[in-house]
């Protein structure tokens, strides 16, 4: 299937969704946990590089699927250890990848771990670890997410309504299969039916302004009859401001069907 862009709004009128403190800074790796990446980068802000060491127990015979993920920080030297567990919804996923990048604007990298989970959602959290002290920045089961609803319409039309603006998708190329399952005849709503949308199944790290701090590209999907009925991606940049993150701009992009 291919996607084409349709509309773009602002949303900075979005609340924001400020840092958190670690509840559990000094909670140890879960038992049987092992070394799922590393990279060193200065994340404490002191002037020296610190190993960032990210581990958890691998629950399928693969190793792919990780569970109970946590992040140990040391200084290259091995002194002044610092453990964090990440919290219990977000820290599993497959193969998850670890990153270091300034997304506050303070000249500090923080650390970013995400992994896509078999439900289709990603796990994704930003931790920043100034002065030793680990702050969860950003987590995808408790961050921002622009509120989204939507229905069909006559004409093999929806609408899809992000935070009070509204933008129609053409599903056109669905008719065939929205006739054959009662939902439409030639053109005629025959089913009121909802848009479904669920939470982010894509976050990119990107440098919208090119000034070396990052914001997060997040993507949400929009279904239609069912979950295998993919109708448009709602995407959204959301920034770091001052102790939260807001929400940039907003664009849905319609999902076309690749029809023979």
């Amino acid at each position: 299937m291919r996607t084409g862009f349709m509309t773009i709004f602002c949303m900075l009128c979005l609340p924001a969704c400020s840092a958190m403190v670690d509840p559990k800074p000094m909670t140890c790796p879960a038992e049987d946990s092992v070394v799922i990446g590393q990279l060193d980068a200065d994340v404490t802000g002191d002037g020296v590089k610190d190993r960032i060491i990210l581990m958890g127990r691998k629950q399928d015979r693969a190793g792919h699927y990780v569970v109970e993920m946590s992040v140990r920080l040391t200084d290259l030297d091995g002194q002044n250890e610092l453990c964090t567990r990440l919290p219990e919804k977000s820290g599993s996923g497959i193969n998850p990848q670890l990153k270091a990048m300034d997304f506050t604007g303070d000249g500090t990298p923080d650390v970013l771990i995400s992994s896509p989970t078999d439900g289709g959602i990603i796990n994704c959290v930003i931790y920043s670890f100034i002065d030793g002290r680990p702050k969860l920045l950003f987590d995808t089961n408790r961050g921002v997410m622009p509120a989204v609803t939507g229905h069909f319409l006559s004409d093999y039309k929806a609408e899809i309504i992000v935070g009070g603006q509204s933008s129609t998708v053409d599903l056109a190329d669905h008719r065939k299969y929205y006739d054959q399952a009662g939902y439409y005849n030639n053109g005629k709503l025959l089913k009121s039916t909802e848009v479904i949308t669920g939470g982010y199944g894509l976050i990119t790290p990107v440098d919208v302004d090119h000034n070396g701090v990052y914001e997060l590209e997040a993507i949400q999907e929009a279904r239609g009859i069912s979950g295998a009925d993919p109708i448009a991606e709602i995407i959204s940049h959301i920034k770091w401001d001052k102790d939260g993150w807001q929400v940039m701009d907003v664009s849905v992009r319609k999902t076309v069907l690749d029809i023979e």
